[in-house]
């Protein structure tokens, strides 16, 4: 699985953002299309709020249908 760290500038970094930055999708329209397909996980639990902010220094597991994976975290 591949890790990835992610800077952000705020208090915490959007779920789309996150998807597309860590490369899991190709684009946050993509993310956002996703979640609401209800594809979109974060340590193993379905995102189903397209406003979701993961805050910084937090570690999560993301996944985006069932066999893209990554592991990131937020500074």
């Amino acid at each position: 699985m591949p890790e990835v760290t992610l800077e952000t500038a705020g208090a915490g970094l959007g779920i789309a953002q996150l998807a597309k930055q860590a490369g899991i999708v190709e684009s946050t329209s993509e993310a956002l299309r996703l979640i609401t397909q209800r594809g979109l996980k974060v340590d193993g639990d379905v995102v189903a709020d397209k406003g979701l902010a993961i805050a910084r220094g937090r570690t999560v597991v993301v996944q985006a249908g069932k066999r893209k994976f990554a592991r990131v975290t937020v500074r």
